[in-house]
């Protein structure tokens, strides 16, 4: 039910056989995730599969730093989705035109972030657990989030940990599906 990006782990819900007739009430739930952003470089993929595209100082940070950002990115807000996502525009996906070195213009969509806590992991990296709405795109989260520092950033980990109505608890890996 929707899409987990290829470098992340965690829950990605499936529906089976009957299961499938109530799918679209899971694919707007909102979401949780939790990872690790890497301040001052920035990628094509906006993750660390992608190719640096850019590097930049990274500013100390205190806690007044992290409290601001932690209101500036929680509520309602407009994002452009990234190249590499699987939204179509006439009728491509976008990841394969940004595969083939291309670039269109992409709408803002509003989102909703319920809850955002950032912490200092290092002196480049920032911990993350973020509670929002469907169709939030974390990668381009963490690049807004760094931009609003005067860096620039990437998604180093992340980990969908809910999509409600379910949990962690509930997951089991691939790997024990295909055995069963």
């Amino acid at each position: 039910l929707g899409t987990l990006d290829p470098f992340a782990s965690g829950l990605l819900p499936l529906a089976i056989n009957e299961a499938t007739k109530i799918a679209q009430l899971f694919l707007a739930a909102p979401k949780s995730y939790t990872g690790v952003i890497a301040l001052g470089a920035e990628t094509d993929t906006e993750d660390s599969t992608g190719r640096v595209v850019e590097v930049r100082e990274v500013p100390s940070l205190g806690e007044r730093e992290i409290e601001n950002l932690e209101k500036a990115f929680t509520g309602t807000l407009q994002q452009t989705p990234p190249m590499f996502s699987a939204i179509k525009q006439g009728g491509v996906r976008l990841y394969d035109l940004a595969r083939k070195g291309q670039s269109v213009p992409r709408t803002p969509r509003e989102i909703k972030i319920e809850r955002l806590r950032l912490w200092k992991v290092g002196p480049a990296e920032l911990g993350f657990e973020v509670n929002c709405s469907k169709g939030t795109y974390v990668r381009t989260l963490a690049e807004d989030i760094a931009g609003k520092l005067g860096t620039c950033g990437h998604v180093a980990q992340l980990r969908r940990v809910s999509v409600e109505p379910f949990e962690g608890l509930s997951m089991e890996t691939l790997e024990s599906i295909e055995q069963a």
